[in-house]
């Protein structure tokens, strides 16, 4: 049996934050909770979580279910036959890394307003290859929040660099959030978030985020506001390594990318008209996020009502199934398909079948042809 011919299941897993209780519906797991460390779970991710340790050193890797019995990482996996899972055209550009991230993420309570550097700053301040563009799905609404669930993106049309960066250097986290734009969100909103732009997911959201694979976050807090917030013990902030206050002001403030602009000019830049890719018998496919947006990642939502023959690329993708029930047939073997599933197909699959009643999210790496 030649593994990199076949879909790969995944294991669902958690990796930080307060929330995680519509992750657990979404997942059809009992019982629903949230926890100090469950709001988001990275789905086809072949990197560590920054907050990874000793204990935990593959917080954030997916893990490949092996027919039989058994698990391996899909780090370890790809590594293993890089060629096989990736492609050459997909291993010229990015190495021998999937390229993309895709989470779920559970906002029991808002986040805080954040940015992540474009790259350039990331190269400069970092040291890091990537910056980090990314985009959210709204997936599903909780129906307990204490207003109806938003998103921050974008700062208003009168707000200058300057003005951003003195509440910054005061640690006005809330003047940081009435210079941006507050929006309502409705499930299936989609929004492209260039780097440096100032975001915030609000309190009641479930987010399939599609993003560039990296863990760059910059906030609205000097380094010792953020160890505070971090670690509320005195022993605990004590032993991390902290920068100099002045570089970790550079890099703040670098992070954000402060461009006043309308309302409606922030929803034309990144908001999802989902435009049609392809239509038959079997259903339709919408192309939520691609070139138009961004070279770092696409996101297709296919809808599936009889038999789809698969357009595949030459280029690994990951699938997440968002509602129904089907199978996936691939190379002679057959896998069902329900809720919440999550599958990883290697670039050696050149065909592939969907039958049934359902609905998924297709993520790929930037620059495949459509």
């Amino acid at each position: 049996m030649d593994l990199y011919r076949l879909p790969w299941r995944l294991e669902h897993n958690k990796v930080r934050g307060e929330g995680g209780r519509e992750i657990d519906r979404f997942r059809g797991e009992e019982p629903a909770v949230d926890t100090m460390d469950g709001s988001e779970a990275w789905v086809g991710s072949d990197m560590r979580a920054f907050n990874a340790t000793v204990d935990r050193p593959d917080l954030g890797m997916s893990f490949v279910q092996l027919p039989g019995g058994g698990r391996r990482l899909l780090s370890e996996m790809i590594t293993a036959a890089p060629e096989q899972a990736l492609g050459k055209a997909h291993i010229a550009r990015y190495g021998q890394n999937l390229g993309v991230l895709i989470k779920l993420l559970d906002a029991k309570s808002q986040y805080t307003i954040q940015a992540h550097p474009p790259r350039d700053a990331a190269a400069r301040l970092w040291h890091s290859p990537r910056g980090k563009e990314e985009s959210w799905y709204i997936l599903h609404l909780r129906d307990d929040a204490a207003e109806p669930p938003y998103i921050y993106l974008g700062c208003r049309e009168n707000v200058s660099q300057a003005a951003f960066r003195d509440c910054c250097e005061r640690n006005d986290t809330a003047g940081v959030e009435q210079m941006c734009h507050k929006f309502p969100v409705q499930v299936g909103d989609a929004f492209f978030i260039p780097g440096g732009m100032p975001h915030a997911l609000g309190a009641g959201c479930l987010a399939v985020e599609v993003q560039e694979p990296s863990d760059l976050t910059v906030v609205p807090l000097s380094q010792r506001a953020l160890m505070k917030r971090l670690f509320s013990a005195a022993t605990e902030e004590s032993r991390l390594p902290l920068e100099p206050e002045e570089l970790y002001r550079e890099k703040m403030l670098a992070g954000f990318q402060v461009v006043g602009m309308s309302a409606q000019e922030v929803l034309q830049l990144c908001k999802s008209r989902k435009p049609l890719l392809r239509k038959g018998p079997w259903g339709t496919e919408h192309l939520v996020f691609g070139p138009k947006q961004t070279d770092s990642f696409s996101l297709i939502r296919s809808e599936i009502r009889g038999e789809m023959p698969m357009n595949r690329p030459t280029a690994p993708e990951v699938l997440l199934v968002l509602s129904g029930e089907g199978e996936l047939e691939c190379g002679g073997q057959t896998l069902s398909l329900r809720r919440a599933d999550e599958l990883f197909l290697p670039c050696g699959i050149a065909e592939a079948m969907i039958r049934g009643g359902v609905t998924l999210l297709r993520c790929r790496p930037g620059g495949i042809e459509y």
